[in-house]
């Protein structure tokens, strides 16, 4: 060759620029921009220099000498970025775009640390939507390879939260570091929030993107508040995995909350608040109830009679489920009435079983006097259902009052009583028939009040 190989991307532009001054027709004029930016990016990829500038786009290394690296990526750049204002036709200037984008982010990566490209993508999807949001083509290259570098620790956070769906903890060290959340995770963060797609020739809708930011950001929040309660070991797990689950669905009913009310130019959303709350509710029934329940598994709640974490995590739960009830449509508030009381029976059970086995339940074994009042429980929150319901009206909680005390009944007769015997036995069948005449007395109250009004 006559020119080292390095120079093929400018070479190409050059004569480029040599036949565009020969034959200045529109028509011409774009094949032949298009023709030469092929060229360009072809000459770009096959030299070998490339070999040595391509490592560059994604992590650090030695690299090709710097400004023949800038020279070249800048040449290949140069036919696209023309055609961004002389190409008619709409997704051919998309294409163009999009591919001049990619050449300036290749020619970032030449000149700037790995560290600092995420965030150079972002910032400039962001300044170009601002400034000239119809570029959609270059602002969608810019957002995706936002999103490209992501992927990464969002893959690592999201292999760590589905192994802790099957019951295993997820300790600090599985998790991406703060630094990767705040290099990688947060620009994509910014570009989804910021940005948002206008409408395509084709007619596609506008595209809300502002609200895909959410789960992300959620993810990295998620990351840095890990690193308060710093749980590296399975001992700390035992003694902080509670704490932790039960503030952090907190933190999540908090949000729906926000997205309820509406933040700055963000209208109230009750779709994401539901979906919030929701997502706070899963939580606490797949790890706080399920996997990591501190009545099956060792995990402390505190030594201190209800006030301890059995109270705080369902009293967050019972919100969750109170707040969802002015979310929903008004034919799913029946079905939030029956959570909020399946949640009210078992945390009062919960802070019964703290009561008599301390802060790690699971150490100490269930008693028969824990057990006969767990089915006395049952038959004061069936009472207290019953009055909810007739102050409110509804037919759900009176409903679901007669549900519980079922439960009760069956529980005392299929099983308290088997264990029971002489004067302990007549007392507690004695004590069920109280019950059931109080509860026939007062339900026949409220359906008399209900006929007469």
């Amino acid at each position: 060759m006559v020119t080292p190989g390095w120079f093929a991307p400018v070479l190409a532009a050059l004569v480029i620029g040599l036949w565009l001054a020969l034959r200045r027709t529109d028509t011409s004029m774009v094949a032949l921009l298009w023709a030469g930016a092929a060229i360009a990016v072809v000459a770009l990829f096959v030299t070998p220099h490339f070999l040595d500038e391509a490592p560059q786009l994604v992590t650090e290394s030695d690299g090709a000498p710097l400004a023949k690296a800038l020279l070249r990526w800048a040449a290949a750049g140069v036919p696209l970025l023309v055609l961004c204002f002389l190409e008619g036709v709409v997704w051919r200037r998309r294409v163009a775009e999009a591919g001049a984008a990619l050449l300036a982010y290749g020619l970032a990566a030449q000149l700037l640390p790995t560290d600092a490209l995420a965030w150079a993508s972002a910032l400039a999807a962001i300044a170009l939507f601002q400034a000239r949001r119809e570029r959609a083509g270059a602002i969608a290259a810019w957002t995706a390879i936002a999103l490209g570098w992501a992927a990464a620790p969002f893959g690592q956070w999201l292999g760590a939260a589905l192994e802790s769906l099957v019951g295993t903890p997820i300790l600090l060290f599985d998790l991406p570091s703060p630094f990767e959340a705040a290099l990688h995770l947060l620009p994509a963060v910014a570009t989804l929030a910021i940005v948002r797609f206008e409408r395509f020739s084709h007619g596609w809708q506008s595209l809300a993107s502002h609200w895909l930011a959410l789960p992300l950001g959620l993810v990295v929040l998620h990351i840095f508040y890990r690193q308060l309660f710093a749980i590296e070991t399975m001992t700390r797990f035992i003694d902080l995995g509670m704490a932790e689950r039960t503030i952090w669905q907190a933190i999540l009913l908090g949000f729906g909350w926000i997205a309820a009310r509406g933040a700055g130019r963000f209208a109230g959303d009750p779709r994401a608040a539901a979906a919030l709350a929701c997502a706070s509710l899963a939580h606490f029934a797949i790890y706080s109830s399920w996997w990591h329940n501190p009545m099956t598994a060792a995990q402390a709640v505190g030594s201190t009679p209800v006030a301890n974490l059995f109270f705080t995590a369902f009293a967050v739960a019972i919100a969750a489920g109170l707040l969802l009830r002015h979310w929903v449509p008004e034919r799913l508030r029946p079905h939030c009435n029956a959570l909020v009381m399946i949640l009210a029976t078992l945390g009062a059970i919960a802070l019964l079983r703290q009561a008599f086995g301390g802060s790690t339940p699971h150490d100490v074994p269930l008693g028969q006097t824990e057990d006969l009042l767990r089915s006395l429980i049952g038959i004061v929150m069936a009472l207290a259902f019953l009055w909810i319901g007739s102050r409110l009206g509804e037919r759900s909680w009176r409903v679901g009052s007669l549900a519980v005390m079922l439960i009760a009944l069956v529980k005392v007769f299929a099983f308290d009583a088997a264990g029971l015997s002489g004067l302990l036995r007549i007392a507690s069948f004695a004590a069920l028939g109280a019950s059931l005449i109080g509860l026939g007395w007062f339900y026949t109250r409220q359906l008399k009040a209900t006929a007469t009004s």
